[in-house]
């Protein structure tokens, strides 16, 4: 049986203001996602609905649920740096370099120190929830240009 949490009560204007967030062409792609989330639990659907439907576990649906419950409407835009912005800022952005020799030498340093303790890359997408994302994508692309996913035929030469 679905966990059914109380559904979560939006202002117009909370509402209003995801939905604009989630069609706008220049809204991040996990931003999009976790607008999807909260307006599907504010629509009163069960957690394993929702995470269903975008592709994501329960606990990323409680995570953002709780998230937006403290912290409101910013809490959604909060993006993972991610290593290259690690890079930058760790090493790139605490010198200048005279050279572009000098900050390849600069890069190769900090992936030396970084490999001497690597973080292992945890694949957490299954096979399934990749294709659903591919498949969503392809439907918008059509939306957008209806067409432009399908197969192009390849020229054969001439001998």
């Amino acid at each position: 049986m679905p966990r059914v949490t109380t559904p979560l009560v939006l202002s117009q204007d909370h509402q209003q203001q995801l939905e604009r967030w989630l069609a706008a062409l220049g809204t991040p792609q996990q931003v999009a996602l976790r607008c999807q989330i909260i307006l599907g639990i504010a629509a009163g659907k069960a957690e394993i609905v929702v995470a269903a439907e975008n592709g994501v576990n329960r606990k990323t649906v409680r995570l953002w649920r709780e998230r937006f419950l403290t912290q409101g409407l910013q809490g959604l835009w909060e993006i993972a740096p991610g290593w290259f912005a690690e890079l930058t800022n760790k090493r790139i952005r605490r010198d200048s370099f005279h050279s572009v020799d000098d900050l390849i030498a600069a890069i190769e340093q900090f992936l030396a120190v970084w490999n001497q303790k690597p973080k292992p890359f945890v694949w957490t997408a299954t096979v399934e929830s990749i294709l659903a994302k591919l498949t969503r994508c392809r439907q918008t692309l059509e939306q957008i240009q209806p067409g432009c996913t399908a197969p192009k035929s390849r020229k054969r030469k001439s001998s």
